[in-house]
């Protein structure tokens, strides 16, 4: 008889390199162009636009540039600074909502529910058999004799796409006994009896419809020294705050599926310092539970290692990267169990767009 050790907890934190992979445009080069392409006769407005236009490859950060901008907010007084300051970010931000529904109305799920199905086993139930070899038994070593394996996804987007994806391959009956024929020959260590219970998609930041934050992740980010006393911008533009103040409890919630998970799995996202309470809760788990993992899949297309060298710095330079956004300097190492995948196209691999992108 098996004897079942305590259920699997794998977290997924899913950015908007899914949205893009499924085809669509929404990186925030893409918003900026459209919205410097529409006319204001507003000064605020106009001047704010020339500030991107003539930095734009600076404000392709631009969460970070909300809190940086702050210093360059002209007004007679604070009540008016806040007032520029808040009126430029919320028309951006209104503009946002407006350009990433256009692109969310391009997808088309109809007829792709298999495809769809198919690409989330692949990505979720057999994600690690996209890792080099030592870390894939080190994972699948976890799953030796284990109880159920339950799922948890973070999404840091504000379209619905991943979430209805999620859904549809929820429906999918096969799940609780799902083998893939690939591991059917190299599972052996695993217990076929596993069940894969797939549980809640969380938006981070609120979606298109409802709660939609644009910020940084600190006070200390917010440039200005006289707005992070302010309740009028911190609670607004400082995103866990936001959270608190709209009582939706995603803060909690989501510090309890990171803190119960024993795999952590970040898909599209850049490791920036605005969402640096999320990365600094993982690397304290990885620190004070070492047999957890992360696992960090990388998209670089212009990088192609043929060194030995080459890939080793680049891996390097990915750990450090998510460290340092961490805030992380305790003395325990945790970069062993930092596994970064490199430009990996079988993740999440199916293409949603059905309709050309439409004029801004």
């Amino acid at each position: 008889m098996i004897a079942w050790n305590k259920d699997m907890n794998i977290v997924f934190l899913i950015g908007n390199g899914f949205d893009v992979n499924a085809g669509l445009k929404t990186r925030y080069s893409d918003i900026l162009r459209k919205y410097l392409k529409m006319k204001s006769d507003n000064p605020r407005i106009a001047a704010f636009k020339q500030e991107i236009d003539e930095n734009f490859e600076y404000w392709s950060d631009f969460e970070k540039r909300m809190g940086e901008y702050t210093k360059k907010i002209n007004g007679s007084n604070l009540d008016e600074m806040i007032d520029n300051y808040q009126f430029c970010i919320n028309d951006f931000s209104r503009n946002m909502v407006r350009f990433l529904k256009k692109e969310e109305a391009r997808v088309s799920l109809a007829g792709k529910e298999d495809l769809i199905s198919e690409a989330f086993k692949k990505s979720i139930i057999d994600f690690y058999f996209l890792l080099e070899d030592n870390p894939k038994q080190i994972i699948a070593n976890m799953f030796s004799n284990i109880g159920p394996v339950r799922y948890s996804c973070i999404s840091f987007n504000y379209t619905n796409i991943f979430k209805k994806c999620y859904e549809i391959f929820k429906l999918d009956n096969t799940i609780p006994m799902y083998m893939s024929k690939k591991a059917q020959g190299t599972r052996k260590i695993i217990a076929y009896r596993t069940s894969h219970f797939l549980g809640q998609v969380f938006h981070i930041h609120g979606n298109l419809d409802s709660d939609f934050i644009l910020g940084v992740d600190n006070k200390e980010q917010i440039a200005y020294e006289e707005f992070r006393s302010d309740a009028r911008i911190t609670d607004v533009f400082v995103k866990p705050l936001a959270n608190n103040y709209l009582g939706n409890q995603n803060n909690g919630n989501i510090a309890t599926v990171l803190n119960s998970a024993d795999i952590f799995c970040i898909y599209g996202m850049s490791i920036g310092e605005t969402d640096k309470t999320w990365w600094k809760r993982i690397a304290e788990n990885l620190k004070n539970n070492d047999s957890k993992q992360l696992v960090i899949f990388v998209w670089e297309p212009n990088f192609i290692p043929t060194l030995a060298s080459e890939k080793i710095n680049f891996i390097r330079t990915k750990r450090d990267s998510f460290l340092k956004a961490a805030g992380y300097h305790g003395e325990n190492n945790i970069s062993d169990r930092i596994h970064i995948v490199i430009n990996n196209k079988e993740m999440f691999n199916v293409n949603l767009v059905t309709k050309e992108p439409p004029h801004a």
